[in-house]
């Protein structure tokens, strides 16, 4: 069983995989919509195999929230869990500024875009959201998806609502994606953004919460029917 300094440290690896990785081929790849959805799939999903073993693969203040909310995890852990993303995410960012120096989009910012009001951010992320927390919980925690199939269905969930969504919000879904190159910029000099923050934790937890009990009752519902 693993220890809880093992727990932790995996999950500050694997959103620092997340954050690097995804930030930094989303960058190389162009700031196109496909670019970055395959790039953050691709992360998420690497991030996913390597820890989800060790820590469960929250990677996401979101998810664990929600799975604490669903008595699926500890709310005694739930502290250390979010530090852990959010550290991870803060290192993963700081790590392209000091490798290649680049600012916003390169880092993985995400902001609002300029047609985009406070409430259609939130539906976006919530909607985006919904489409993770459902794939994570029914591939990943209830292993719908046999081996790694699982963690590549989350990150293409992942994947989808970027290319769908990304255009109003950059879909991040993830508080400690959001918030880790706004540190990043205020610590170099850059010009952060904190408004919006809230957006990226809010978002996320009511639509990864709606996802979750979707495949709790008529998902669950729906196999039982078939298997009758």
């Amino acid at each position: 069983m693993s220890t809880t300094l093992q727990r932790l440290l995996s999950e500050a690896l694997g959103t620092f995989t997340l954050v690097f990785f995804g930030a930094t081929a989303a960058a190389s790849a162009g700031t196109g919509a496909y670019g970055q959805a395959v790039a953050y799939t691709l992360a998420l999903t690497l991030a996913i195999w390597l820890v989800g073993g060790v820590s469960g693969a929250h990677l996401n203040p979101a998810i664990t929230l929600v799975m604490a909310a669903r008595n699926r995890f500890a709310w005694r852990d739930v502290p250390g869990y979010v530090v852990a993303q959010l550290v991870g995410g803060v290192a993963g960012s700081l790590l392209i500024w000091a490798a290649v120096g680049t600012k916003g989009a390169g880092l993985g910012a995400t902001s609002l875009s300029a047609s985009t009001n406070m409430w259609e951010g939130l539906l976006a992320e919530a909607l985006a959201g919904f489409l993770l927390g459902a794939a994570y919980y029914a591939f990943h925690v209830q292993g719908r998806l046999s081996g790694g199939l699982g963690s590549l269905g989350v990150g293409l969930a992942y994947g989808t609502g970027i290319l769908a969504l990304g255009s109003f919000t950059g879909a991040s879904v993830n508080i400690a994606r959001s918030l880790a190159p706004q540190v990043t910029l205020a610590l170099s000099g850059g010009k952060s953004d904190w408004s919006d923050l809230w957006i990226y934790l809010v978002g996320p937890v009511v639509g990864i919460l709606v996802g979750v009990l979707v495949v709790d009752t008529v998902l669950k519902a729906t196999s039982e029917a078939k298997s009758e």
